[in-house]
């Protein structure tokens, strides 16, 4: 458990980093975009902004205690095969 505050700061940079790298219109779109319930294209900006920038994913640096999952990217994937979560 990690509860360092700048190591939590750490994490949440590189989970921006790795998540914006990530994200492109074509990964946040049709299912996506309707499990968002995205009304109006100002949310819709904002919500894709939030998601291509990758600050979705940047939550661990406020999070009281950060459990840390480390494993190894299956082969031929850019991702590994489980996530974090916000609790």
């Amino acid at each position: 458990m990690i509860r360092d505050p700048e190591t939590k700061k750490k994490i949440g940079a590189l989970a921006k980093q790795g998540s914006g790298s990530r994200m492109t219109p074509g990964s946040v779109s049709g299912r996506c975009r309707r499990g968002l319930q995205i009304s109006g294209s100002c949310e819709e900006a904002e919500v894709l902004r939030f998601m291509y920038s990758g600050e979705v994913s940047e939550f661990a640096k406020n999070a009281p205690v950060v459990i840390a999952v480390i494993g190894s990217l299956m082969e031929g994937s850019v991702d590994v095969p489980y996530d974090c979560r916000r609790l």
